[in-house]
């Protein structure tokens, strides 16, 4: 650790050691040693910042939760083209992500490990919930500025989250192929009853 270092950067490079660990080991791979070696600390600073494994994971999701919000703040703010962007992100390109970020089989053992720790499960309900309500905000707005029809934003949203969930589901069983037929599928059937 830097002598400039505070207790938030270590903690945020801790939390970043946590990553790359979970990308490289797994959920059940995961251990405080092994971040500690990514992290070149001692596990005693690790359980310093963090009480537990699942509040370092928890924490990693609320990071990874910060990068999807900086992903949406970049977005344009006309409807149509903020829903295109958002199609793009997290359904046409998510095996680019996938490919990229190496997180989403991560995401899979995290979704399957939230059913017996409530950290994890509030950190994950809370990184969803982003995705699902910057869909609804940006239809919502589209209804309201005229371009959308009046459809329901909540359950267009609801739909469009579906389909995101379906294409990680695909990629992580090794089905890459169906991405973008679940997304054109998407565009026919849903985003058609959407634009005016």
């Amino acid at each position: 650790m830097g002598t400039g270092d505070t207790d938030a950067d270590t903690a945020t490079r801790i939390v970043e050691a946590a990553r790359r660990a979970l990308v490289e080991h797994g959920y059940d791979g995961l251990s405080m040693a092994r971040v500690a070696a990514e992290f070149d600390g001692s596990q005693s600073l690790i359980h310093y910042h963090f009480d537990s494994r699942e509040g370092l994971l928890a924490a990693l999701l609320e990071r990874e939760r910060d990068l999807y919000i900086e992903r949406l703040e970049a977005l344009p703010d006309d409807p149509e083209r903020r829903l295109e962007r958002l199609m793009d992100t997290f359904v046409r390109e998510f095996e680019d992500w996938a490919e990229e970020s190496g997180m989403a089989t991560r995401f899979v053992e995290l979704s399957a490990a939230a059913t017996g720790s409530e950290p994890i499960r509030a950190a994950l309900r809370d990184m969803y919930a982003l995705i699902r309500e910057a869909f609804e905000r940006t239809i919502a707005d589209g209804v309201r500025s005229g371009v959308f029809e009046p459809v329901d934003p909540a359950e267009v949203a609801r739909l469009l989250m579906a389909g995101h969930d379906s294409v990680g589901e695909r990629w992580v069983v090794g089905e890459p192929s169906e991405i973008p037929r679940i997304a054109d599928a998407l565009d026919r059937y849903v985003l058609t009853e959407v634009r005016r």
